[in-house]
């Protein structure tokens, strides 16, 4: 596949293979698992080599707006992103970065591949955070729906303690363990 950056040619097979073997590199690791890849590949310049659909979304770039061929700084600004990118083509370890897009709660992480390509793995974070505040909620709900009938039975022990004769006394004993 070739791009056109500033009138010069450029491959961008080298990135997409280096971008395979991550993909398979990653679905074989055991503790990651990448069903969808949303995210862009940077070139060695720092200009976007290849960005998809979703990743648009997630960045809020219009889909009219051609991207591709352009330098990074141009298309976003986002100082947690290019400092994991330096990081990254520094140290060539994966980093982790978080911040928000517009109001949406964005988390990158940044790859190095071969030749000081990148690849940038996009996931919104608000997902992540809506899943946390439903298992709480449930858990309210359910802590709240058993402490409803235990009380009650704690009350009705409590009365008939006093109204029963000793030999049942020992099953009101039962009920208020």
């Amino acid at each position: 596949m070739q791009l056109k950056v500033n009138g010069e040619q450029r491959n961008l097979d080298a990135g997409l293979t280096r971008l395979n073997q991550v993909i398979e590199a990653l679905g074989h690791h055991p503790k990651l698992v990448v069903v969808e890849f949303n995210g862009l590949i940077l070139t060695p310049d720092l200009t976007i080599g290849y960005i998809n659909s979703r990743a648009e979304r997630l960045l809020r770039i219009s889909s009219n707006l051609l991207v591709r061929g352009q330098p990074l700084d141009d298309v976003l600004s986002v100082p947690q992103l290019e400092e994991a990118i330096v990081s990254v083509r520094h140290q060539q370890r994966p980093q982790r970065c978080e911040w928000d897009q517009q109001g949406a709660p964005l988390e990158a992480i940044v790859l190095p591949g071969s030749d000081e390509w990148m690849l940038v793995l996009l996931q919104s974070r608000q997902s992540l955070e809506a899943q946390q505040q439903q298992q709480e909620r449930w858990v309210s709900d359910v802590a709240h729906e058993l402490k409803t009938p235990l009380t009650a039975l704690m009350l009705v022990s409590d009365r008939l303690e006093g109204s029963v004769s000793d030999q049942d006394g020992v099953l009101v004993e039962r009920l208020q363990r």
